[in-house]
């Protein structure tokens, strides 16, 4: 069972709020139906706990999922067929049960008399805010068909970079982990059988050969130090992500990053310029669609650099003579900017920038495996020639020991 916060309007007209206890958002379409009450809005629980348990018990939605809602919505208004018609289908031939749900509540209100913009507004955790502001653009054009074509290929294009970057980080998340995964078991099950052969010649051991000893008896006794150490940098790190001048200072030390820099760069220039192509062709006013990438960017720098950029924008500036000014944009998407307002042809200029971004962020995740395997093998080398030259030092006295007898 679940909690469900809604504001609706009652049979004499007035707005009530309340909390009602159902299986699902179905269940709850169903109990305010019998009660005669129209819903203005609606909201499952709330903060993260509720997003894990839904992505726990399966309740999530895939980005692949709203993709293909969008264009199958899209193919099947350009056929004629009805919204409420296009909706029910989609809801009975969608395998993921919890977003059929959410459909079918959008179906449902459509069927009430509401407009299909309206009725995604109720289901505000599931449709990101671009795809209904998007949709009511749509709707008010008379091209909602063609619209829900671009939102999917809009997202498309940024699940297309989220593979990207997943790509990127894999091979040295990878690595990382198996080189410590390979050390703390030398340490911790290979090192102490040997260590006690030597012990029995009652040698005295060399410098190395006790550096590795007393590592070997920390990882023994205090591995869990290892395990909290992580834990508690990672609650110290999301604490000071809460405060603006700390935010701050940890993105951009994000974008300083060696190797790491230019994953997130080119990313997070990949998600302006497509975001501000998508908005353009959407008709959103240039100042509003960079108020509404302010928001969702993730990145403390480029967010304070777009809010900078707008206020130049709305007292009059160029875009492109503004984003010079922020050395967090290359000068070629300045130039292409430039070419865009003169031209009349941002929304072409933010998408050949987005495909340039994207295809420059698909290089470095197939280049990045070349550039860190030298670096993950020289850095096992060392390891491993610090282990046996430690191994190797008393085997040497022992063996000198017994030549000497």
């Amino acid at each position: 069972m679940s909690l469900f916060i809604y504001k609706a309007i009652d049979t004499n007209g007035g707005v009530v709020k309340g909390i009602i206890d159902a299986a699902d958002l179905g269940s709850f379409d169903d109990i305010m139906s019998a009660s005669n009450m129209y819903v203005l809005s609606v909201k499952e629980g709330s903060g993260k706990f509720v997003e894990l348990r839904k992505k726990m018990s399966g309740r999530s939605i895939k980005s692949m999922d709203m993709i293909e809602f969008a264009s199958n919505v899209s193919i099947m208004l350009k056929a004629g067929v009805p919204i409420l018609d296009t909706l029910v289908n989609i809801t009975e031939t969608t395998e993921n049960k919890y977003f059929a749900e959410r459909i079918n509540s959008v179906a449902k209100r459509i069927e009430l008399g509401a407009k299909f913009s309206d009725s995604l507004e109720f289901e505000r955790d599931v449709f990101p805010d671009i795809f209904m502001r998007l949709v009511r653009v749509g709707e008010e054009t008379g091209s909602l068909s063609e619209t829900l074509e671009s939102i999917a290929e809009h997202l498309q294009r940024l699940s297309d970079l989220a593979g990207v970057i997943k790509r990127s980080l894999m091979y040295p998340v990878f690595a990382i982990l198996a080189t410590i995964g390979a050390l703390f078991f030398w340490l911790i099950f290979v090192m102490p059988h040997l260590m006690d052969v030597f012990k029995d010649f009652n040698l005295k051991l060399p410098l190395l050969t006790r550096i590795l000893l007393a590592a070997s008896r920390f990882a023994q006794h205090y591995w869990y130090i290892v395990i909290i150490t992580p834990i508690i940098i990672l609650i110290i790190y999301l604490i000071l992500k809460r405060y603006d001048s700390t935010l701050y200072m940890i993105d951009s030390m994000k974008l300083k990053l060696p190797v790491f820099k230019l994953i997130l760069n080119h990313k997070l220039l990949a998600l302006f310029c497509e975001q501000m192509r998508t908005l353009i062709i959407a008709g959103i006013t240039i100042d509003r669609a960079f108020q509404l990438i302010e928001e969702d960017i993730g990145n403390e720098v480029f967010k304070r650099a777009l809010i900078d950029i707008r206020e130049r924008v709305i007292a009059g500036e160029k875009i492109a003579q503004s984003i010079r000014e922020h050395k967090v944009f290359p000068l070629q998407m300045v130039r292409m900017i430039s070419v865009g307002e003169e031209s009349g042809s941002l929304d072409k200029q933010f998408g050949l920038l987005s495909e340039i971004y994207l295809k420059k962020l698909d290089d470095i995740s197939k280049t990045l495996g070349k550039i860190i395997e030298p670096l993950v093998i020289g850095f096992v080398g060392i390891l491993f020639m610090i282990m046996v030259g430690g191994l190797l030092l008393p085997v040497f006295d022992i063996v000198t020991g017994i030549g000497g007898m």
